[in-house]
């Protein structure tokens, strides 16, 4: 590694290391994803920058774009877990679009999650 690359790697990890709270406020808008694997994407990113235009800066955009690809991951992940534990099942595409079927306690959590729901005086916003 150039050591362009692994001085700015170091800055940053530095940076977030010594400040908790920047580091929270970054990483809590995409929740289960590691502050370990955010790093090593970042460097993977730095690395292809300064091969490709001599800088390793990471843009905010890329920053964002990497914490998507993270938070998916543990999405896709996450929904795998309920698919394999038979908590949701997934039934053959329509037009498509998959049917997915929830189990009813599973159901039951999340329709208590809803900001809409309906109640005896009519529909509510919790909000």
């Amino acid at each position: 590694m150039d050591i362009d690359v692994h001085l700015y790697i170091k800055s940053l990890r530095d940076f977030f290391e010594s400040n908790e709270e920047g580091r929270s406020e970054l990483i809590s808008h995409f929740p289960g994803v590691e502050f370990s694997n955010f790093m090593g994407e970042i460097e993977k990113l730095a690395i292809h920058n300064y091969e490709e235009i001599g800088d390793p800066t990471v843009s905010k955009k890329q920053i964002l774009d990497i914490l998507q690809l993270l938070y998916s991951q543990v999405m896709r992940d996450g929904l795998q877990d309920l698919i394999d534990s038979g908590e949701i099942t997934i039934e053959e595409v329509e037009n498509g679009v998959p049917h997915i079927h929830m189990e009813e306690p599973l159901k039951k959590e999340f329709d208590e999650l809803k900001v809409f729901q309906d109640s005896k005086l009519g529909p509510i916003c919790l909000n």
